[in-house]
């Protein structure tokens, strides 16, 4: 788990081993500069200003893939961001599409705020986290996200 008084009381998709696996991989191992990211992720998590971090979690969390994708598809800022979830590979592997080189962000921006791109994509990865999470405990692995 992350440490610090202010992660204790996270769900542990948020700041639980899987969450922390990112920081790791992502430094290469480097577990002291890990833990200062996923630290410093727990600090943003609760002063960020922009939009309740919280409540675009909540939003998605428990949904199956075939939920999400649904939902994802449904969102009024797919016009402007084209993108999918694919569902998974044979292997379980969960597949997603973006299509980043046909983003329209000047559009999203114009019709949903200056800060819907930000929040457009911790609501994406909020739910990746967590199901990555939820797919762990039930398979007793780490699926790999794709991206086409």
């Amino acid at each position: 788990r992350c440490l610090g008084e202010n992660a204790k009381d996270m769900p542990d998709d948020v700041v639980g081993p899987v969450r922390l696996m990112r920081f790791l991989r992502g430094r290469l191992g480097d577990r002291a500069i890990a833990e200062a990211m996923c630290n410093a992720m727990v600090s943003w998590r609760l002063h960020e200003e922009r939009f309740d971090v919280a409540q675009v979690r909540q939003s998605v969390v428990g949904l199956s893939l075939e939920e999400f994708q649904r939902y994802f598809a449904a969102m009024p800022e797919r016009q402007y961001l084209p993108s999918a979830f694919l569902g998974r590979s044979r292997n379980g592997n969960v597949v997603v599409w973006y299509k980043a080189g046909m983003w329209d962000i000047e559009g999203l921006t114009d019709h949903h705020g200056e800060h819907a791109v930000l929040k457009h994509e911790v609501r994406k990865m909020e739910y990746v986290m967590w199901l990555f999470s939820d797919l762990c405990k039930k398979e007793g692995r780490v699926p790999y996200l794709f991206v086409i």
